[in-house]
């Protein structure tokens, strides 16, 4: 009960705040379900992650799986074909890259010594030593590295929880296919009939966003790899191949990845010289300028209609929520919600002028209804 001030007239002015026993009930259950909630999807997080990349993945992979239905096969067997064919490009791939990586990492390997001598006895180097000794301090850090055997376990178990969940997503992401169709045509249903065909439209805009935007990802970062390859190739940077690659591969981040490869392309073009290391920077520099200012636009704006702001905002939200997949599902999940907002304002617009429209048309109604009424009322 909350009592209030008596007024100058003395009367009495009570409050009473009266809390019936099944609402509070109620939200008392309603704050133990939301514990409960938020608990369950800390503990289940991974399988979460895991089962929006295989829905990424799905949504990527639908138009090459329709294509196959209109040839003539089967839902199920299409999946199949679309997906096992892709597994046999990458192998493919992977067989291709391995074996002059292995090669080159063999020789990075033997190499090793004579690079960090080189490293160890540049001017610059000399120079930090003189005044950081920042080259005893790198002679300590083997001190403080775990031994061989604890890190060869840890780097093992790593790899097998990369497999498992790679593994575990390509399952998912082929089950998720299968039933994609089914899982649509439920969720419409659920919906009222003037609403159904909006929301499969809404959905095949989906399914365009994240094919086009994979698509472009993937030929931004193969022109990445061309490029950085050729160009290392030209300057005689050793390990090109493995250089160009991880450019390729880490271009496939939004915003950070190109730059952090290009850090790692600039350090190693360093320890062959002034001169090699100065035109790595170069290149590492142009390349960003054209992909961000050329290629982009061209590859990436005409196929991912999105505001470069959103994209920022977007990635940076999407890394914050789940790291590098967050960061690479960003950007077509922005360009999904605002392809939604836009319709949904669109229709809106629509709306209000329809409504303008049927009011002036009523207004004139009214006027030539007036007018008539005026005439008559003159003839007589």
């Amino acid at each position: 009960m909350l009592q209030r001030p008596v007024p100058e007239d003395g009367r009495s002015d009570t409050v009473r705040v009266i809390l019936p026993a099944a609402t509070a009930v109620r939200l008392v259950a309603t704050g133990v379900a939301l514990v409960v909630a938020i608990n369950l999807i800390h503990a289940i997080q991974g399988v979460l992650i895991w089962s929006l990349a295989a829905l990424f993945l799905a949504l990527a992979l639908e138009p090459a799986i329709q294509f196959a239905e209109r040839r003539g096969l089967k839902r199920t067997t299409a999946t199949v074909t679309v997906y096992a064919t892709g597994i046999l490009v990458v192998l493919g791939v992977l067989a291709a890259v391995l074996i002059p990586l292995a090669s080159q990492t063999r020789s990075l390997v033997d190499d090793g010594p004579r690079i960090l001598n080189r490293i160890e006895h540049a001017s610059v180097v000399q120079d930090l030593d003189r005044r950081f000794h920042v080259i005893k301090s790198a002679k300590d850090i083997p001190r403080h590295v775990p031994d061989a055997a604890g890190l060869l376990f840890g780097l093992t178990g790593t790899v097998f929880g990369l497999l498992f969940g790679v593994v575990s997503v390509i399952f998912l992401a082929v089950f998720a296919s299968i039933e994609l169709p089914r899982m649509v045509r439920g969720g419409l249903s659920l919906l009222p009939p003037d609403a159904a065909p909006v929301m499969e439209e809404r959905i095949d805009d989906v399914n365009r966003i994240v094919s086009r935007y994979v698509g472009a990802n993937l030929a931004i970062s193969l022109i990445a790899f061309a490029v950085h390859l050729v160009a290392l190739e030209f300057l005689g940077v050793p390990f090109a191949f493995v250089l160009a690659l991880l450019v390729g591969l880490f271009d496939l981040v939004p915003l950070v990845g190109a730059t952090i490869a290009g850090l790692i392309v600039c350090g190693v073009g360093f320890t062959q010289g002034l001169e090699i290391g100065i035109a790595t920077v170069v290149l590492v520099v142009l390349y960003q300028q054209l992909e961000n200012h050329v290629l982009q636009p061209l590859i990436m704006g005409k196929n991912v209609d999105i505001s470069p702001l959103a994209v920022m905002f977007s990635v940076l939200v999407g890394a914050a929520l789940l790291g590098i997949l967050g960061a690479l599902l960003a950007i077509p999940a922005a360009a999904t919600i605002q392809t939604a907002l836009s319709d949904v304002l669109w229709r809106r617009r629509y709306a209000m002028v329809s409504a303008r429209r049927e009011a002036e048309h009523a207004e004139e109604a009214q006027d030539d209804t007036s007018a008539v009424t005026a005439t008559h009322a003159g003839l007589s």
